[in-house]
């Protein structure tokens, strides 16, 4: 399981980095949620970034590097398009080898813990999908997920 301190120590250290490295760089736009990280720049700045990171960790290793136009963040599939300005568009995005792995309702769960993740996964639903059909789609595929448990 961990330790229960390990969110926060990786915060700690993930701050006392990245502030350093925030402060002289070209980064455009830059998020982090606990150890991922988001980041929009030009590709030197970029490299450049992950170049510090690494040599001042090296015992953290940075995976799933996406430098393009397009990349996976959480759970969005997220596209930079640059025409005047720069805008963001997003979609849901689902890993092929999650399982989808659903509390039953046959488990020793409140009935509200089971109906608290249908209730969370439409609302985060309606707040990631752009359009109806998008949200109905989603919707659907989580319903056959649910019949399938």
């Amino acid at each position: 399981m961990g330790t229960p301190v390990a969110v926060c120590y990786a915060n700690l250290v993930l701050f006392s980095i990245e502030e350093e490295l925030l402060r002289n760089s070209d980064i455009v736009y830059y998020r982090r949620y606990v150890d991922d990280l988001f980041i929009i720049a030009e590709r030197p700045a970029i490299e450049n970034f992950f170049t510090t990171f690494s040599n001042k960790l090296s015992t953290i290793k940075l995976e799933s590097i996406t430098i393009g136009e397009q990349g996976v963040f959480l759970d969005l599939n997220i596209q930079l398009i640059k025409d005047t300005n720069y805008k963001i568009t997003y979609s849901i995005y689902q890993k092929e080898f999650n399982r989808y792995q659903y509390i039953t309702t046959h488990s020793d769960h409140s009935t509200s813990a089971f109906q608290n993740i249908i209730t969370n996964e439409i609302k985060r639903y309606c707040l990631l999908t752009k359009n109806r059909d998008d949200f109905v789609t989603q919707t659907n595929l989580f319903y056959s997920r649910l019949l399938a448990r």
